[in-house]
């Protein structure tokens, strides 16, 4: 989530006041690296993923979110890869050690790296919480936003939730100064770990489903938590619909909602979003004009990702109509003020604009949501020379005030500032302006789910890169007007319209559809269709499909060297025919078959434990067989 320092933080007020010179030196110096075109033709193709994972461990015999993440950060024994922070104190994200190479060994090994730091980093847990601590590969912690999601806190459990909403109810004015104080008690690590989330307090979160101990102990964590409501001038607050899905193991006891019950889970904290873990993929391009095109292109098939890997149906102890963390992490970092009625979308959203330069009468169709511009950055880039499509990119960021500052930033840290905290489902990242810098210009693939084995998530990073590489060899041009993107959006986080029982989330796998661009060899006017995911990867009459051409890209190898990854094209391919689900729709089938599921979308701490159990099975297998229908 950004640079962290130990640098004073600007307090709100002196964030706010400091706006418009922090938006100056952040548009200075991108002109200056773009004036530069400071990265040379990159040598290679470099690459890495990302993965953001939780920490769980189960305490008399309920799985619970383990706050131990700071533990592991500095480890020595975690050789094989690198460790960041992230939001919660439950969270890792870990990257390869070196980025990878463009060959295709590097792609065939992929799942064995993974595999290979998700047990490194588990022993280390182990060693120092015990053989009770695990790593979860799943989006959501399933009683996250329930006050049980980090235990009880050694008492009873109506005495805790009572503890829970006291604590709500006498939450302190925020103050700049406000953060969890750790108490100094002895014990093993994990006793010392567990006491954090003993006493609750909701003073920087103002949230009653998220706990501020949740927060990672860095000051920029809290200061983005306060700032964001600070900025937004009122509290975070989304609804978001239960979904309607039958007991099948206890027909008697289906459907048993209480009329009184809520008929929707609230999203009212940054850490319900923020909390939530991914799949991201980095790439180095070779040119700014490359990285371009890999944006462009990447980007219109975003939301196609996201349906793919979405894994993200249970939300606060609830089954959801949705699908993902998307639009929940959209609403978690939502700052717009009422009166802002001009900025459509959250900070947390699909791409506004495509980047490459174009004509003007293909520009008009594919740009076509007219997105707000920062007047006076564009005016200043286009001043500088800085051509319009990269200008208007760069000022459709700057539409956003900076949420946090350091007191001795630089000119680079106040581009970041605002590029950073801009969550875009692509990031076009510049490189670092310094004669011995050897990083090109790279973009980031960042709405997929994390999975629950090694095997799916070197599948779907092996689709971005093969993508990537096939798009760029064959000329291909996948653009689509952004509100189609925008529309796609919306159909991937919400399975079908009508979902009245289960059987209809697994018909909305198979029958949702989506828009898509048919000529893709085509550098004219897009000829744009609706069709099925089957539809718009294997093809149709006329249409050879995403995987079609990548297939058709992989005849130029050799069948020695392309069938080291031929397991993951199919498992894609089975994805896309409806053979396998989607993550979010396997938790479904589980919990409906679940002996103590009442057909009231509650997921008890049974459940729970019985879901995350089987979730730990699974990533152990490391087999996608689980998802087969």
């Amino acid at each position: 989530m950004g640079l962290l320092k130990e640098s004073k933080i600007l307090t709100w007020e002196e964030t706010s006041a400091h706006s418009s010179e922090i938006k100056r030196n952040g548009i200075s110096h991108f002109i200056q690296v773009y004036k530069k075109q400071v990265a040379p033709k990159a040598k290679e193709f470099l690459w890495g993923e990302e993965l953001e994972q939780h920490l769980v461990v189960k305490v008399n015999g309920n799985w619970i979110l383990l706050l131990g993440s700071e533990h592991l950060l500095d480890s020595s024994t975690c050789t094989n890869t690198i460790l960041h922070p992230e939001y919660a104190g439950y969270m890792l994200e870990s990257t390869p050690e070196l980025p990878y190479a463009p060959n295709f060994k590097e792609l065939a090994s992929l799942e064995q790296t993974i595999e290979g730091r998700r047990l490194t980093i588990l022993q280390t847990l182990q060693s120092k919480f015990g053989k009770d601590a695990s790593i979860l590969f799943l989006p959501c912690f399933p009683l996250l936003g329930t006050p049980l999601a980090f235990g009880t806190g050694g008492m009873n459990e109506h005495a805790w939730i009572s503890k829970w909403k006291d604590a709500f109810k006498n939450m302190q004015p925020m103050c700049e100064t406000s953060s969890p104080v750790e108490s100094n008690i002895e014990g093993t690590l994990l006793e010392q770990t567990l006491n954090k989330a003993t006493t609750p307090s909701f003073d920087i979160t103002r949230s009653e489903h998220y706990p501020d101990f949740a927060i990672t102990q860095h000051k920029r964590f809290f200061g983005f938590s306060r700032n964001i409501i600070k900025r937004k001038r009122s509290p975070i607050y989304k609804e978001f619909p239960l979904a309607c899905i039958e007991s099948t193991a206890n027909h008697a006891a289906q459907n048993t909602r209480s009329s009184d019950l809520a008929d929707s889970v609230v999203i009212d904290s940054m850490g319900q979003g923020m909390g939530c873990g991914c799949l991201q993929i980095t790439m180095q391009s070779e040119s700014l004009e490359e990285a371009r095109r890999l944006y462009d292109n990447i980007g219109a098939i975003c939301p196609l990702l996201l349906f793919l890997t979405a894994g993200t149906s249970i939300v606060s102890g609830k089954l959801i109509k949705s699908s993902s963390r998307w639009d929940i992490i959209s609403a978690s970092v939502d700052c717009r003020q009422d009166s802002e009625t001009e900025i459509k979308k959250s900070r947390y959203s699909s791409i506004d604009l495509y980047t490459a330069e174009m004509p003007e009468d293909l520009e008009k169709v594919y740009n076509d949501i007219s997105p707000p511009l920062e007047k006076t950055a564009l005016a200043t880039l286009l001043q500088e020379g800085v051509d319009s499509a990269m200008a208007k990119h760069i000022a459709s960021l700057y539409i956003r005030d900076p949420v946090l500052c350091y007191e001795d930033s630089t000119e680079m840290d106040d581009f970041e500032n605002i590029q950073s905290s801009n969550w875009r489902s692509m990031r076009l990242k510049l490189p670092k302006l310094s004669s011995n810098s050897q990083t090109g210009w790279m973009v980031e693939t960042r709405p997929m789910e994390i999975q629950p084995t090694s095997f799916e998530n070197a599948a779907y990073s092996v689709l971005v890169v093969l993508f990537s590489r096939m798009m760029l060899s064959l000329n291909a041009n996948f653009y689509l007007p952004i509100s189609k993107v925008d529309e796609n959006f919306v159909a991937a986080n919400q399975p079908g319209s009508i979902l009245r029982c289960l059987q209809d989330y697994i018909d909305a796998e198979t029958t949702q559809t989506f828009w898509y661009r048919e000529n893709i060899f085509s550098t004219g006017m897009p000829v744009v269709k609706k069709g099925t995911i089957k539809e718009i990867f294997l093809g149709t009459e006329g249409y050879i499909g995403i995987l079609g051409a990548i297939k058709k890209y992989l005849t130029e190898y050799s069948p020695s060297i392309t069938s080291s990854i031929a397991q993951y094209l199919q498992f894609i391919e089975d994805r896309v025919q409806g053979k396998k689900t989607s993550v979010a729709t396997y938790m479904r089938r589980f919990v409906s078959a679940h002996p103590a599921y009442k057909g009231d979308s509650t997921i008890s701490q049974e459940i729970s434990n019985n879901l995350i159990d089987k979730i730990l099975d699974i990533t152990k297998a490391n087999s996608a067989e689980y998802l087969a229908i």
